[in-house]
Order: C-alpha cells, then sequence, then structure tokens
C-alpha cells in the first residue's frame, strides 16, 4: 500500500535565451549558447551580478536547457562546431553562489564558482495526474494547471523564503481569500491568473504582469519576486493539506473539482511525522502516516466521509473501522494505513 510518485521533475526548453531560476538560491540564469547572464532576484529590482562567456563556435545545434528539481541544479548542452558540449550549474553549499560543472573541456571568462556541495533536504511531491512531456514551451502552450502546480510547489520549498507579503490587494491575495472561504470552483482559475501574470521564462517569477496581459492587479506585492514561489507554493499545499493544531491535520480541505486524482507524498507534520496520501474520484482513497512521536491525533477528512479503516500492517488483515474525528493513540517510530473510506 505504499504510495509513491514515479514522476521525476525536470522541465526543459530549446528556446535560446530562456531564463530560469538555479534552486536554493536567488539567482536567475538567462542562458545562450555563448554567454549565460546572472541576475539576483532577492530584492524588487534584479540585479546582475555576473555575465560568463565560453569558446563555443557557431552554428549550436541541438541547444537544451533543463532545470533539474530532483538534483537541484540546471543542464546546459548542444553541439557547436568545436565539439558536443555539456555543463551543469550548482548552487553552492551557502545558498547566495553558484559553479560551473563541465562535462567536457570547456574555456569560460569570469567567475564560474568553487565545487562544493549543497545539503539534502526534505521535500514534499505532489502530482495530479498528468505525465506529458516536459518541454516548457509545450506545457506553457497547453497551459493546464493541474500540469503547471506540481513544478511550482516543488520549486517553492527549493528556494530561499521570502513570504512577508503586502497587505496590499493582489491576484495572489486573492487567490487566498478563496481557499479560505471554501470557493473551490473559482480557485484555479485565479491560481491560473497568478501563474500567467507571475511567471516568465522557466518558472522565473515577477512583481508585475511583465507581458501586459492587461491584468488590474499585480500577481503579488512583495519585497522579492521569490515570495511568489514560496508563498505560492504554501498556498498549493493547504490546498491538499492543513495542520489545524498539533492534535489535529486536515486532509484535502479545499480540493478544487480541477483536481479528481492525485498524490502528494513527504508531507512534513511539525512534529516529524511523514504523510502520504491519495485520491481519486474527489475522494481520498488512501494515506499512510508513519509516526515519529508517542501522542494522540485525530484527522479531519472530507465532509462527505464517515469512516474508514485503519491498519498497521499492509500484509495483516486485523484492522479497525472508525467515526471521522475520532482522536486516535499512535506510537513512535510506527506506519498506520488508511484506506476503505465511507461516504
Amino acid at each position: 500500500m505504499l504510495i509513491k510518485i514515479s514522476e521525476r521533475y525536470k522541465p526543459f526548453t530549446h528556446q535560446v535565451g530562456h531564463k530560469c531560476c538555479l534552486p536554493r538560491t536567488s539567482l536567475v540564469f538567462e542562458i545562450f549558447p555563448t554567454k549565460i547572464n546572472v541576475s539576483d532576484i532577492s530584492k524588487k529590482d534584479p540585479l546582475q551580478i555576473a555575465a560568463l562567456t565560453n569558446n563555443l563556435e557557431a552554428p549550436v545545434s541541438n541547444f537544451l536547457v533543463q532545470q533539474d528539481l530532483e538534483k537541484g541544479c540546471i543542464r546546459v548542452e548542444g553541439a557547436a562546431k568545436n565539439g558536443f558540449f555539456r555543463y551543469i550549474i550548482h548552487s553552492s553549499q551557502e545558498g547566495d553562489g553558484y559553479f560551473i560543472e563541465s562535462k567536457v573541456p570547456m574555456e569560460w571568462e569570469g567567475n564560474t564558482g568553487t565545487l562544493s556541495s549543497y545539503p539534502s533536504c526534505k521535500i514534499e511531491r505532489l502530482h495530479l495526474g498528468v505525465t506529458k512531456k516536459q518541454d516548457w514551451d509545450l506545457v506553457l502552450r497547453r497551459g493546464v494547471i493541474a500540469e503547471i502546480l506540481p513544478f511550482w510547489f516543488l520549486l517553492g520549498q527549493l528556494t530561499p523564503k521570502y513570504e512577508s507579503l503586502s497587505e496590499e490587494e493582489s491576484l495572489l491575495t486573492t487567490c487566498m481569500n478563496r481557499v479560505q472561504s471554501k470557493e473551490h470552483d473559482k480557485i484555479c482559475s485565479t491560481l491560473n491568473d497568478v501563474f500567467v501574470a507571475g511567471f516568465s521564462g522557466l518558472l522565473v517569477p515577477n512583481l508585475e504582469d511583465s507581458c501586459y496581459r492587461g491584468y488590474a492587479q499585480p500577481p503579488i506585492v512583495a519585497d522579492s519576486p521569490l515570495a511568489l514561489l514560496s508563498a505560492g507554493s504554501s498556498l498549493i499545499r493547504s490546498l491538499f493539506f492543513l495542520e489545524n493544531s498539533s492534535e489535529e491535520l486536515s486532509i484535502l480541505p479545499s480540493l478544487p473539482p480541477e483536481f479528481p486524482s492525485g498524490r502528494l507524498i513527504g508531507l512534513q507534520v511539525s512534529d516529524g511525522s511523514v504523510i502520504d496520501i491519495e485520491w481519486s474520484k474527489k475522494t481520498l482513497r488512501r494515506m499512510v502516516f508513519y509516526a515519529r512521536s508517542s501522542e494522540k491525533k485525530s484527522f479531519v477528512f472530507q465532509p462527505k466521509i464517515k469512516s474508514y479503516r485503519l491498519r498497521m500492517s499492509q500484509e495483516k488483515k486485523e484492522s479497525q473501522r472508525f467515526k471521522v474525528g475520532d482522536a486516535l493513540e499512535f506510537e513512535a517510530g510506527c506506519k498506520y494505513y488508511f484506506d476503505n473510506f465511507q461516504l
């Protein structure tokens, strides 16, 4: 009954000069075959901090820029007159720098950084049933919010936190208000407006409608465009999970109708416990709870769910039925399997 997501999030583009964020940093890279412009977007106004050039010779073909959200890096490759090239842009351990690791010999002008490792972090992974090719130009053309949100959600977790939002109205605050007021049928359309107005390139956030699409409100009002990634990721998470208190957890509290099925794994509870969930036909189907402490908790499921089955082993048939809202005693280090949800 383990719940897994086999999809690996590595969006890519063949466009020359496409901008993309480097995970775990506040840096944006504008990548051309022979040049890279590096900007810092930790403030309202982007600041260019470096311009790197290399020794590639035209013509350049099969140019590819891939944002690897699994390993937190940017991969670039292609073929030039003087040979095939491939390099990886990593974040430095300090979180405010970068280094370039070339897979084949390349000559660079400019500081490409010092090789170091960045500590891995626990991430939560979302999948909403879309498994199409991750060519970002095609993703944007399709414009399916269920396809876009898992990338936004994951990159937001790999971005420095800038969630000090202004009280001024914005598309993001409008979406937050609709989540709080349980306007489930309007959440996705507003999230789509935030995405269309607030992002350019390969998930690069902006404080304004940079393409002048006619939105009356800005996508977000904050001190840094990065707030759109981190605050947006938190908003996406709240659709599927809320920690009402240390003893009460809500599962799928604001599920939009546009997401009839999906999975969310690795949910980190404040006490260190972990939750994996799967739903289909707009209803919770399975849940696994990994207890990290011995304490009492209760789960709030969708209003239509009245009871469920609870087991402590996948193999054993022994189980108990509980009504929604019943407090449960959990033992540290044990796994608990929830299924057979009855309406």
